[in-house]
């Protein structure tokens, strides 16, 4: 059988993925089992730092832009691009690059939860969403796509998990438009061979610019709350979807980027600059150094689904789409 799905780069080039077994279009989805690595536990925020990784697949930085385009794919301005979020923060001196996360509802961004708090833990005071940004493109229609192009929300619609590296943003009102999301699966059951994908907006890159990677899964990277991965990244893809695309064309998005890889040393974090002390946009011939190891998320479960939906009741805001498989939960 032909391979069902095809992943178009920037160039206009295809990659090929090996098939899912999605049964039919009502959302629900067969994967084969895969083993625990048993590292069932939180990062602690100095391992907060993401690395270029070295891989069979990817032997330095293989990050693609994702640019604003009418024409070509991926595009900013097009599913499901158009629902990765640019993610600013405002203490008092204006808005200033905070990180990724994603619309999983039309109220609703999903993102780390050490975007939402500053490093004591408090929540920020505003933060800022843009949806599919593209601050290098020239006119509003394609620097800030959506419809409206941003919105603002104050640290009262910020919620966050006290255990795992997750939380939401619940916007002051609806975006009209984008209008079709993530599925949220809660299946830990992936098959070894078959692509993850990430999208954000790293800050080794031109502000807010979005940058993204597929990678193979790894039958060892998946444990009860977290998923590693070889997928390259950087500071800014806080929060970023990891997710699965079926052959129907729908994408269920199965983690959230949260760290890098550990124990954190400085040839593992990605600065891009020879003193390795500030990530700062890349100089030209001078990219980021890979290093051996994995980034990971922390895994789209049943208590991270019910915490959402916790979360959009309490403020009356539409709950995401889930996977049939959330029935079993």
């Amino acid at each position: 059988m032909s391979n069902p799905f095809v992943f178009e780069i920037e160039t206009g080039g295809d990659f090929e993925a090996p098939e899912w077994n999605a049964t039919s279009e009502s959302q629900q989805y067969d994967y084969e089992s895969v083993e625990s690595d048993g590292g069932d536990r939180e990062f602690t925020e100095e391992e907060v730092q993401y690395s270029i990784i070295i891989s069979p697949t990817s032997p330095g930085d293989s990050r693609f832009r994702v640019p604003a385009s009418d024409t070509t794919t991926p595009s900013s301005k097009k599913f499901p691009f158009n629902t990765v979020c640019f993610i600013e923060i405002d203490r008092g001196s204006g808005f200033v690059a905070g990180g990724s996360g994603n619309l999983i509802a039309p109220q609703v961004v999903l993102t780390a939860r050490h975007v939402l708090l500053d490093s004591a833990g408090k929540p920020e005071p505003k933060v800022r969403v843009t949806p599919g940004a593209d601050l290098s493109a020239s006119g509003s229609a394609n620097r800030t796509p959506a419809k409206p192009g941003n919105l603002v929300a104050d640290k009262t619609r910020l919620r966050w998990s006290a255990k795992y590296d997750y939380g939401v943003i619940i916007l002051p009102k609806p975006f009209i438009t984008p209008s079709k999301f993530y599925v949220l699966e809660p299946s830990r059951k992936l098959v070894a061979g078959n692509l993850l994908n990430l999208a954000g907006y790293p800050c080794d890159k031109p502000k807010g610019t979005m940058w993204a990677h597929y990678e193979p899964v790894l039958l060892t990277g998946v444990s009860a709350t977290h998923l590693k991965y070889t997928m390259d990244t950087c500071p800014g893809h806080s929060g970023s979807p990891v997710w699965l695309k079926f052959p129907s064309g729908v994408r269920c998005q199965v983690a959230v980027h949260t760290s890098g890889v550990s124990p954190v040393t400085p040839e593992s974090r990605c600065f891009n600059d020879p003193t390795k002390k500030k990530c700062i946009a890349t100089p030209p011939g001078s990219p980021a150094s890979p290093v051996s190891g994995t980034n990971s998320g922390v895994y789209i479960t049943c208590d991270v689904i019910k915490d959402i939906f916790k979360w959009c009741d309490e403020f009356k805001a539409k709950r995401p789409s889930v996977a049939a498989s959330f029935s079993r939960c």
